[in-house]
Formats: structure tokens, C-alpha cells, sequence
């Protein structure tokens, strides 16, 4: 039995929040004992990529973020069978799917427009981590499904070896507030390196491309990963540990994986989709708590990234190395 799943970017976020969405539909294909996941992407609005990563991404951010992201993604679950972008509204669904329709099918068939209808208000919850601990509790090692391909993990160990930290930092302009302390972290990655860890900056795309304050920081840079999902999904699993900001791209790669990390910044005042409250009511998490499907290496930091707090984490975890 295969698990169809539709993601209908008619309702459904061009963004990371489809990693959620993959590793939901992961974890039913486990309740269903089903072999594997056909992935379908309906996007009506497709555009060819045109011209280069830099040239794409200044031009015409929405479509860049489906190819880097969406398209993408799904590479990174092992068990994907197939992917396919449909560029015309499906007649009928592949049944079992996901999400799963609303109402019971009656007889074999199920029009997709029916389907997508009672849906779209919906869709969000499939992206909720409370809504989706209610539904597979009892499969949560189902939610850390994401591995970088075996070639890519090969590269990225043969270039940095095994005794790095990586450090993914934040700067936008949206939502200024929840981006790194660059002067905080120029200083942690001269105490990683006091006790023998290399520090490898792994800056976010937009502060790439513009105004790359990344460099006041002056350690090596993984460029090959700020790009390249595959690559970046490599260069956490082979990474000693992994510090990083609350930021989608960051932070849901690292959620859905079994790669050991630290995520600072978990909430941040004035921004209401970093709150305690949200975190509550969204994802079920009371405050200081973890994810339900999270490890023991693994951590979320309800507090800000200054210098002293995030030394004071990495002392805890240097004990632990030795």
C-alpha cells in the first residue's frame, strides 16, 4: 500500500512549515503500515526558474523558496517513493491520503475538489505540532524522518571532519527582533574553540545575499549549505553539536532529525508566533518544556542568545563530551 500525499499550495504555506507537514504524513504512513509516501505538490502559479540562485532569489523570492524548499524537502525523507508537481487541480485522490479526508469515503473513488474544499480551513493543523501529538503520539520517532543523502554526509565529513559545532544564525528583516547577537556569538565561537571544537558559521540565506554580517564573525563559513537543503540537512548530522536560532529554515530541518542540537531563543517577546502562549496552544508545550518526539541530546532554550546564557548551556554539554 502506498500513502499519497497532497500539499495544495493553494491553502498550504510556501514554507518550511511543509517539513512539519511531511513528518505528519510520515507518521500516518506508520499507522497505516503503508511502504511508502508519493508526494504531490499542486501549485497552479508554477514559473520556470530562470537565471541563478542570486538572480532568482532578488527577483522573485516566492519562487525561489519553492524550489529551494519545497521541491526539495522531500528529498530528505527516505521514505519518499516519488515526487511530482501538478500544474492542473487533480480530478480524483489517490486513496489512502494525506491529510486524511474529513469524511468517510463511500465507495473507492473521491473527488479532489471535494476534498480539497472541506480541507482548506483545515490545512493549518496539519502543521501544528499539538494537533499532530494528538494524532501519532504513538509514533514519534516517525517525526525525526529527515536524512541528508549518503553522498552529500560523505562530502560534508570528507571537508569539515567530525569535530566541528555548527552555528546557524539569524539576520532578516522580517521580524528583527528574533535575529542572533552577532557580537554574543563571536565571542561563544571563541570559547567552542578554547576547548577544541571547530566553530562553522552557517549563516541564513537573506543575510547571504545582502548584508552578510555573518563575516564580523571570523570563523569559516559552510557556504555549500546555505543553499543546498541536502547539503545543509548533511552538515547537521555530521556536526559534533548544533547551535542555533528559532528560525524556519533552522529549526524545522533540526526538529525533524535525529542530529544534536540547541535552539536559543525558543520564544521572544513582542513577537506573537514566538510567545509562550503560542507555543501552548500551537504546538502543546508548556513553557521550559520539550517536544514530545525530542532526544536527550536535543534541546529547546526558552531565553534570549546572550553570551553568558549560551556559554553556560555549552559548559553542561562539554562535561558531557568527556
Amino acid at each position: 500500500m502506498i500513502l499519497t500525499c497532497y500539499y495544495d499550495l493553494r491553502y498550504q504555506p510556501n514554507t518550511f512549515d511543509f517539513a512539519i507537514f511531511l513528518a505528519g504524513a510520515n507518521a500516518y504512513r506508520k499507522k497505516l503500515q503503508a511502504i511508502g509516501l508519493e508526494i504531490k505538490i499542486i501549485n497552479p502559479d508554477y514559473k520556470k526558474k530562470t537565471g541563478d540562485n542570486r538572480t532568482f532569489y532578488q527577483e522573485d523570492e516566492e519562487s525561489w523558496k519553492f524550489y529551494n524548499t519545497v521541491l526539495k524537502l522531500p528529498d530528505l525523507l527516505p521514505g519518499v517513493i516519488s515526487i511530482s508537481l501538478l500544474k492542473e487541480i487533480p480530478r480524483l485522490v489517490n486513496l489512502p491520503s494525506y491529510p486524511p479526508p474529513l469524511n468517510e469515503v463511500k465507495g473507492n473513488t473521491l473527488s479532489y475538489s471535494s476534498y480539497s474544499e472541506a480541507l482548506k480551513e483545515k490545512y493549518k493543523f496539519f502543521h501544528s505540532l499539538g494537533f499532530l501529538k494528538k494524532k501519532f503520539f504513538e509514533y514519534p520517532e516517525a517525526f525525526q524522518c529527515f536524512v541528508a543523502p549518503n553522498d552529500l554526509q560523505g562530502m560534508i565529513k570528507e571537508k569539515y571532519g567530525e569535530n566541528y559545532i555548527s552555528i546557524s544564525l539569524r539576520n532578516k528583516l522580517f521580524q528583527p527582533l528574533r535575529n542572533s547577537n552577532i557580537e554574543s556569538w563571536n565571542d561563544i565561537c571563541d570559547y567552542v574553540s578554547s576547548k577544541g571544537f571547530q566553530p562553522i558559521i552557517l549563516p541564513d540565506f537573506e543575510d547571504y545575499f545582502n548584508a552578510q554580517s555573518f563575516k564580523k564573525i571570523n570563523y569559516p563559513v559552510a557556504d555549500e549549505a546555505v543553499l543546498d537543503l541536502g547539503l545543509r540537512m548533511a552538515f547537521y548530522q555530521n556536526a559534533r553539536h548544533n547551535l542555533a536560532i528559532n528560525d524556519d529554515a533552522t529549526s524545522h530541518l533540526l526538529l525533524c532529525s535525529k542530529a544534536s542540537y540547541s535552539i536559543f531563543k525558543w520564544i521572544v517577546p513582542g513577537i506573537s508566533s514566538c510567545s509562550a502562549e503560542y507555543h501552548r496552544n500551537i504546538n502543546n508545550l508548556k513553557f521550559g518544556e520539550k517536544i514530545w518526539f525530542m532526544q536527550d541530546t536535543q534541546f529547546l532554550l526558552w531565553a534570549d542568545d546572550s553570551k553568558d546564557f549560551v556559554i553556560e548551556h555549552l559548559k553542561t554539554l562539554f562535561m558531557n563530551y568527556k
